[in-house]
């Protein structure tokens, strides 16, 4: 360790004041150059400061820096740093003040942000519950819980997405060593079963993460390590294994299909001549935990199974002939049967069943009879267990498929933890990626993009593989969207929505965007990305909603026990109705048509269409002006104007009609639409209007203002009164619409 040296000069004199010799010392002491002492000698160390209380000890202060090397004697200097994904984080923590002979630092929770929030819910543990991540390769914990300081390094990283800062918290703990264990030693402590007593928050300043955007055609293995705990078994006190024995059994000849054996009394008992088929005689064993696929920590034991008995249900019918992992079948040392299952007609014959534990796969026998019985199935004379915890399991592979749904070819039906499903194949090898094709749901409000996880996992992605969008914040990701064997993303119809791309043309709208992958919300090497888009042909609702500032007009209905609609107005440029008008004006001649469109957006329409009741212009913003030139009276056109078109009324959940453009006689430089619109409910009644001649002419109309849609006003420019209007055509603009 380099030291530090600090050097001084002495100065000796008779007064304060000198006029001629004066006595100069030069000294110097050197200190070794730990942790503490170059934070001290720093000039700006990136350093965060906390003040700990202690009651009846004093006040503690608690520093964490970041450090240069894994000497933790350079830290990093300034507001901010740089650093490249392939570079390693060195952060300690020390602490000062108070008495250091008693207490000891202890580091109980470390993890990085996004953002300088503390408590922000996206967390990347570094240490958990005082132990570092399992998962993450690249992290070392060089000191906690041992002296008044800690230290840990870890592999420099970037959130997955559109995150380019990461920020490192702290949770630190001041352990009385005289009456605690301090140390997180122990692999028990590391799977957090011990409480911490309590902690207390620190922060670093941001780390800024060096980064370029990596995409891949191939994706590697993750390095994933998972550490499981179990309660200690007792091991036998001699090398020599217990074998148990059965009774005897006879064999008796039958003229039948295949041979009877009986079960018969021990000889030389009263009961040597009590004879009978155990495939007539036995207990039935229901319990799909016995599948060697069961994981379930449960220490179960069958010392009490005497007799003959058959296995029944969704976890096997038939014991396995393999040897069982440990901790299986919901016990610890799983029991299994070391031979082949007889045939039918060979009668009962001795099988020897063997339990798995500590490394051998019979440490442990017994012996059991077996006898294959018509149907087909087997039944097993048990014998109960030489020790506990032991138990006889069951082969899933021998239980009939009962798989809800026919599986993909991805898939196959299997018995997992006592329940079949259809599970990604155990044989799947898959290599190319582009065969990891999207699967896309184009909806009307949100674009949902799929993918395979059989094929991911197939590809090297873990079981915890995330993907996001180009936006790239959580919102636009896959984060709590898996559903069975897929990974979903969900992505809003709205331009620039998760970095959405919208494009358009003659007929229809287009949005872009790309789908990153990842193993984990932390990214160090390469990303998978997958650009996908979806098109829509351009009709009136999607032209209104992929316009940037389209002059419309909506309104909120509400029904009685259906919910809550909304209906849209807007004006068009031509009779495809597929470009609303946009901006704050319009300037149209009254040569010019109007083509208004109204559409029901949110609500039942399945059942609802909606129906122009009322469209009328007026020289005033005032729908209940008396002043009204009727376009559609009691949801028929005007006939007396044959310039009016209704294109479409009451038969969906759009409208439309169109009308030339005119200007109100008189001194009226404003021109405004009004439309009252209602539901109908196409199930119990007629909503195609039936118009004739005959109604125009009389009918009263009776128009409520709360469901009446406006745009305008139109103002007239250049209009002359109608006696002497010129041959050159009159313009009108309509400067904006808003819901009246």
């Amino acid at each position: 360790m380099r030291p530090m040296p600090h050097t001084a000069t002495l100065y000796l004199a008779d007064e304060i004041i000198i006029r001629d010799l004066n006595i100069r010392i030069n000294f110097a002491c050197s200190y070794p150059l730990d942790m503490k002492v170059s934070l001290k000698t720093s000039l700006q160390p990136m350093v965060s400061a906390l003040n700990i209380s202690m009651g009846g000890t004093g006040t503690f202060t608690v520093r964490m820096a970041l450090f240069q090397s894994p000497a933790y004697t350079q830290p990093y200097q300034g507001s901010s740093v740089t650093l490249s994904t392939e570079a390693f984080l060195y952060v300690g923590t020390m602490l000062d003040g108070g008495d250091l002979s008693r207490f000891v630092l202890l580091m109980t929770n470390c993890y990085a942000t996004p953002s300088s929030n503390a408590t922000d819910p996206l967390k990347y543990f570094i240490i958990q519950d005082r132990c570092p991540r399992a998962a993450d390769s690249t992290i070392q914990v060089e000191e906690n819980g041992e002296s008044p300081q800690g230290r840990f390094s870890v592999q420099m990283f970037r959130f997955a997405g559109n995150y380019d800062l990461v920020y490192l918290h702290c949770e630190v703990y001041l352990c009385d060593s005289v009456n605690e264990k301090c140390r997180p030693g122990a692999r028990l402590q590391c799977q957090g079963l011990l409480p911490v007593a309590w902690c207390m928050p620190g922060k670093v300043t941001p780390v800024t993460s060096l980064h370029q955007s990596q995409r891949a055609t191939s994706v590697g293995n993750g390095n994933k390590r998972t550490v499981h705990s179990r309660r200690a078994f007792p091991q036998p006190e001699k090398e020599e294994h217990s074998v148990f024995s059965p009774p005897g059994y006879r064999n008796s000849t039958n003229s039948g299909s295949y041979e009877e054996d009986l079960d018969c009394g021990a000889p030389g008992t009263p009961e040597a001549q009590l004879c009978f088929d155990p495939c007539q005689n036995y207990t039935l064993l229901n319990e799909p935990f016995r599948s060697t696929e069961n994981t379930e920590d449960v220490q179960g034991c069958d010392s009490d199974k005497h007799g003959w008995y058959r296995f029944v249900g969704d976890g096997g019918v038939r014991m396995p002939e393999d040897c069982v992992p440990a901790f299986r079948c919901q016990t610890s040392a799983p029991l299994w049967l070391n031979g082949t299952h007889p045939g039918l007609g060979e009668g009962i014959v001795n099988r020897t069943a063997c339990a798995h534990w500590s490394g051998n796969c019979c440490l442990w026998k017994t012996e059991v009879l077996v006898k294959a019985c018509p149907g087909p199935y087997h039944v097993y004379r048990l014998e109960g267990t030489p020790q506990c915890n032991l138990r006889y399991c069951t082969d899933p592979a021998t239980s009939e498929h009962k798989c809800d749904r026919t599986c993909r070819p991805e898939e196959e039906c299997r018995l997992v933890s006592g329940t079949w499903g259809c599970f990604c194949r155990q044989d799947l090898n898959v290599s190319d990626v582009h065969s990891l094709q999207p699967q896309l749901d184009c909806g009307d409000k949100e674009i949902k993009v799929s993918l395979d996880k059989c094929l991911l996992g197939s590809l090297g992605f873990g079981d915890e593989v995330h993907a996001y969008l180009q936006d790239g914040n959580w919102n636009c990701s896959s984060l709590g969207q898996s559903e069975e064997n897929w990974i979903s993303v969900t992505d809003p119809t709205q331009a620039g929505a998760c970095g959405n791309i919208l494009e358009r043309n003659q007929t229809h709208a287009i949005y872009k965007n790309t789908l990153s992958l990842v193993n984990d919300f932390i990214i160090r090497d390469t990303i998978l990305s997958i650009s996908f888009q979806c098109a829509y042909p351009l009709d009136m609702k999607v032209s209104l909603q992929t316009a940037l500032q389209p002059i419309v007009s909506s309104l909120n209905i509400s029904v009685e026990g259906e919910g809550e609609f909304t209906v849209r107005m807007a004006l068009f440029q031509d009779k495809d109705y597929r470009s609303p008008y946009e901006g704050t004006a319009v300037t149209l001649s009254v040569e010019s048509m109007l083509y208004v469109g109204a559409i029901l957006e949110r609500g039942d329409t399945s059942r609802f269409n909606l129906v122009l009741k009322n469209c009328y212009a007026t020289p005033t913003e005032d729908k209940t002006d008396p002043v009204k030139y009727f376009i559609i009276r009691n949801s028929c056109p005007n006939q007396r104007d044959s310039t009016i078109s209704v294109e479409e009324n009451g038969v969906s959940a759009e409208s439309r009609f169109s009308v030339q453009m005119f200007m109100f006689a008189g001194n009226y430089d404003l021109v405004f639409l009004h439309c009252e619109v209602s539901l109908c409910d196409f199930i119990k009644e007629e909503c195609q209007p039936s118009c004739s001649r005959s109604q125009l002419r009389s009918e009263a109309v009776a128009i409520d203002p709360a469901r009446v849609l406006d745009l305008g006003p139109i103002t007239r420019k250049g209009a002359q009164p109608l006696g002497v209007m010129s041959g050159t055509p009159n313009t009108a603009v309509l400067p904006s619409c808003a819901l009246r």
